[in-house]
């Protein structure tokens, strides 16, 4: 008790020591005297006012799914129906850029090569033919006409062979299979398929004797460990991500960007999708269909929005209005200012101000006191 008796006692004698300018609450943008011995003595404490700016930026938590980026994998689907009669390498394995995974059995592979063959020997005969008749023409044994026709025959089994060929290449097979098909003339009922590009097999068509339809993955090579996420977000926080916002996981050295954001609510979850691009080799630690979770920060927007921002301690209510205290070079000016809203411990307001000036932001019961003539004889 005697400590804050002379706690009390010690405040009112400052009070009274003041010299105060102005005469009341409404004495509005008045300055009055303090020392800075007096500053010292009632604790008080200043602090810069500054712009009010109003900044986006922040932190979201949302959980998703590990999926391999669209240009990771390469896939080979069946174009015909057909039937696996050989699987030459298991899933998973790392397979190099031509090497066979599977052999299927194709009765439209059948039909592809006996046209391909046919084509090929038209077109053989066709050349032959047209050589035989340029010597003839320039021998004037034959007419203009005929030859023309030649020509004309030589274009026709030109197209019809690449479009037989372009067909086996559809059915995949390669350039060295079609050669050999030619310089064989047999028949095959197996086509290879080989991996497109060197990686790890994730994907491989059933078992031997499964039939594929049309459009059904004969295999698919993860060709580099680029991931992507797929991320639920209720519809507040939807609106709060935007593309180019950072993704990171705690304890995984991973970084990505959100490469876009779900206009439609899922029906079913009522969540929005959210989709981020993980950067090339930093996602050693994830896995495909990994389910993690993840911090979203979104992107520092900071921009100048008018009036001020100064400490909640700043702040002086007397009845209806707010006041803080500015420091001048020989005390302090009172200053109304209109309260427009809080973040945290930080108060926006507008009035007339100065930018780089500091206010009191502790110790104002005393300035107070002093500002309104309590204790001025």
């Amino acid at each position: 008790m005697r400590l804050k008796e002379a706690t009390y006692k010690a405040i009112a004698c400052i009070c009274m020591g003041f010299s105060v300018i102005a005469n009341g609450a409404n004495a509005a943008g008045q300055a009055f005297a303090f020392s800075q011995a007096e500053i010292e003595a009632a604790g008080i404490r200043l602090a810069p006012i500054q712009t009010k700016t109003a900044d986006t930026g922040g932190e979201l938590r949302l959980s998703g799914t590990v999926k391999p980026a669209p240009n990771a994998a390469v896939t080979v689907s069946a174009t015909e129906e057909a039937t696996i009669s050989e699987l030459l390498i298991p899933n998973l394995s790392h397979v190099k850029a031509g090497q066979v995974v599977l052999r299927i059995y194709s009765t439209a592979f059948l039909d592809a090569q006996k046209s391909y063959l046919q084509d090929q020997s038209a077109l053989r005969l066709a050349r032959q033919t047209l050589e035989r008749d340029k010597l003839l023409f320039d021998e004037g044994l034959i007419a203009q006409r005929r030859l023309q026709e030649s020509q004309n025959q030589l274009s026709l089994y030109t197209t019809a062979e690449a479009s037989s060929r372009q067909r086996l290449k559809i059915l995949g097979v390669s350039a060295a299979q079609m050669e050999k098909i030619v310089q064989r003339g047999q028949l095959s009922e197996s086509i290879d398929v080989a991996a497109p590009v060197s990686g790890q097999l994730v994907a491989v068509a059933g078992r031997i004797g499964q039939k594929l339809m049309p459009g059904d993955v004969l295999l698919q090579v993860l060709k580099a460990r680029l991931f992507e996420l797929e991320l639920a977000a209720s519809v507040s926080q939807g609106n709060d991500v935007k593309p180019g916002d950072t993704v990171s996981l705690p304890g995984c050295a991973l970084l990505g960007k959100v490469t876009g954001v779900s206009s439609m609510v899922d029906a079913n979850s009522q969540s929005l999708l959210v989709r981020a691009l993980l950067a090339p080799d930093t996602a050693d630690c994830l896995r495909a269909n990994q389910y993690v979770q993840v911090q979203v920060r979104k992107q520092v927007e900071t921009h100048k929005t008018g009036g001020f921002e100064v400490p909640a301690g700043a702040i002086v209510n007397v009845g209806q209005q707010a006041w803080v205290f500015v420091k001048t070079d020989s005390g302090f000016l009172a200053t109304e200012v209109k309260v427009l809203g809080s973040q945290g411990q930080t108060r926006f307001v507008e009035g007339n101000l100065v930018a780089g000036r500091s206010v009191a932001t502790s110790g104002t019961a005393v300035l107070k006191a002093a500002w309104q003539g309590m204790g001025k004889e």
